[in-house]
């Protein structure tokens, strides 16, 4: 997203926001930019097509492996970045078995990331009101 000017990504955000809504009925709240590339036009290109936080990741999973950033396992608050390739089965029974023998169990960031609140600084970013 960083290498593209202000009004490209605002067009690439909204456009992908009403693909989503076209099917779902709602729009995305959340945004993860593609490969964490982001600058401030992000920011604001993301507030005018409706996000309320930028959400980045410090682990992944792909072709049966779990990167996490800084290289310790998984913890309790990680945010896990799966994508939908043909690895994305093996990839989420890799996780999910990790999680259980860590004592760990999955949960989605609508349940912890309110849209309003900051919430950690670390891995979202708030948008502006």
């Amino acid at each position: 997203m960083s290498s593209l000017s202000l009004k490209e990504q605002t067009s690439e955000i909204c456009r992908a926001n009403e693909h989503v809504r076209g099917n779902y009925k709602k729009l995305p709240i959340f945004f993860r930019p593609p490969g964490g590339s982001h600058n401030s036009n992000t920011v604001i290109a993301a507030k005018k097509c409706g996000i309320k936080k930028i959400v980045l990741w410090n682990v992944e999973a792909d072709q049966g492996k779990i990167i996490r950033s800084g290289g310790n396992p998984m913890q309790r608050g990680d945010i896990i970045l799966l994508h939908y390739l043909n690895s994305l089965e093996s990839s989420l029974k890799l996780v999910l078995a990790d999680l259980k023998r860590l004592g760990l169990r999955p949960a989605s960031l609508r349940d912890y990331l309110d849209p309003a609140p900051a919430a950690t600084p670390t891995t979202t970013t708030t948008l502006p009101q």
